[in-house]
């Protein structure tokens, strides 16, 4: 019974998860990105946003398949240009993620600090009741004089009525809206707000966050690898006949970084490995 409850309780958390992904996502496309695109000018628009973040995005992912080239290869990947160009792509798309995170981080962030003031506000609504209560009473406790006054003058007085009504009136402990001042009055978070801008933008993280470990756990670590070297050596090796370090199974890829040598030296992938492909360096002769 208790596992069943435990799962109960998981699924609907993870239900308002999603629910609440589903409607920071709706909120961004239809509402904030429209309003941006009427306030800023469409310069700033393409130029900014788009050219911008997407040129620098490209950058920090040709960063990043720089380095894993040279993790994978141990030379220098400007001797890989299609490869570099073809891992550039994905890395800059695990940018924009990165980008998308540290948006709906700052999303978080304010959302937590506009919930932190609405309950500090609320607060000093509460203490702020006190005059107001004060003031109140004194207002009913004059009417209550003035109501007994009247009865006095009446040929049957009712002083009974005047208590009721004055008892009625000052048993609500609680200060009536309509007593307020507008601008005075507690602020309310509705379930809807809590669930678009606490819950969904907290879902986009745990799913950017998940998205980053992944490829790092097995199997999807080798599976990774086998895929990259195998794009690497079908895009920038191939045999070469005249080389004596090439061969069916042994493809080469020149290595131009290298200086005054007395034969060119190569990188070799062994094929035969595959997909597991083994490199090594080597010498045409």
């Amino acid at each position: 019974m208790n596992i069943l409850r435990i799962i109960w309780v998981e699924g609907l958390i993870v239900a308002a998860y999603g629910i609440g992904m589903f409607m920071f996502i709706s909120a961004v496309w239809y509402k904030w990105y429209p309003a941006l695109q009427d306030k800023l000018n469409s310069v700033i628009t393409t130029w900014v946003i788009k050219v911008g973040l997407n040129g620098l995005a490209g950058f920090l992912g040709y960063l990043y398949a720089h380095d894993y080239l040279n993790t994978l290869t141990g030379v220098d990947p400007n001797n890989f240009p299609k490869t570099l160009l073809a891992f550039t792509v994905p890395y800059a798309g695990y940018i924009w993620l990165v980008f998308i995170a540290l948006g709906v981080g700052l999303v978080v962030l304010g959302c937590m600090l506009w919930m932190l003031g609405i309950v500090v506000w609320n607060g000093l609504v509460g203490l702020g009741e006190l005059p107001f209560l004060v003031g109140l009473l004194l207002v009913q406790w004059c009417k209550f004089l003035c109501c007994v006054v009247d009865q006095f003058f009446k040929t049957i007085p009712n002083y009974a009525k005047c208590r009721e009504h004055f008892l009625a009136t000052v048993s609500d402990s609680k200060l009536p809206e309509k007593h307020r001042p507008q601008w005075f009055q507690e602020k309310d978070i509705t379930i809807r707000t809590f669930l678009t801008y606490l819950f969904g933008p907290i879902a986009i993280l745990a799913c950017v966050a998940f998205l980053e470990q992944l490829p790092k756990h097995p199997p999807l670590d080798r599976w990774i690898h086998r895929a990259a070297t195998s794009v690497l050596v079908f895009a920038d090796f191939a045999r070469d006949k005249t080389c004596s370090a090439s061969s069916a199974t042994r493809w080469v890829a020149s290595i131009k970084d290298r200086k005054e040598q007395d034969a060119p030296k190569v990188l070799v992938a062994d094929l035969s490995t595959w997909p597991d492909i083994q490199f090594s360096m080597g010498a045409c002769k």
